[in-house]
């Protein structure tokens, strides 16, 4: 869903990327940047800090959009650079929503649905797009929306706008279900349109 906003929001971030773009530091890095803010907010979740680590989410957030936009600014764009890219987005989500189990905001079953639905939203779209059909933007819940909607959770958290709530558990029992119902969104797709491709 967010993805269809994603050259908007880049279209913001450009004179951000010239700045870096002139430093001596490739996109990849910038990558790394992405996995190291995961880390920290993964320690302000543990530690129930929630302002810092959704500040610390945001940033993970702007560096993986920054990455991007610096490989194609320094015409650096690489087949590589984008699985690298998806590889460490994968161990942020672990790390996020490992964090928040650990933390004790959410039980561990449902947190391990929360997981598993958010690999597979993006092994399904890997898996079925090496067949040469595009899936951006297929589904409900693609990795911006998940980010964003743990960050707003712990916002709400942080400035008690829903007191008597555990807003974090909610949302985290929220992303369970409607990554893997993006799943079966993606799964239809790619039957309808790679069987109707088979049959021509």
């Amino acid at each position: 869903m967010l993805n269809r906003w994603k050259k908007k929001f880049e279209k913001l971030f450009i004179p951000v990327g010239r700045i870096l773009g002139k430093l001596p530091i490739g996109p990849n890095a910038y990558s790394f940047l992405g996995l190291l803010m995961a880390f920290v907010a993964a320690y302000f979740i543990i530690t129930q800090e929630l302002l810092l680590a959704a500040l610390f989410l945001i940033l993970s957030g702007a560096f993986d959009l920054i990455d991007g936009l610096v490989a194609r600014l320094k015409n650096l764009v690489t087949s590589f650079g984008g699985v690298l890219d998806s590889v460490l987005d994968r161990y942020s989500d672990l790390i996020i929503l490992g964090a928040i189990i650990i933390a004790g905001y959410v039980d561990v079953l449902w947190g391990i649905i929360a997981i598993a639905g958010s690999f597979m939203v993006s092994y399904t779209r890997a898996r079925i797009e090496v067949t040469g059909l595009k899936m951006s933007g297929v589904g409900l819940f693609e990795r911006p929306e998940r980010l964003l909607l743990i960050i707003v959770g712990f916002l709400i958290e942080y400035f008690q706008l829903i007191p008597t709530y555990n807003v974090i558990y909610y949302v985290v029992v929220f992303l369970a279900i409607i990554t893997n119902i993006s799943v079966l969104q993606r799964m239809i797709y790619g039957y309808k349109h790679l069987t109707r491709k088979e049959a021509m």
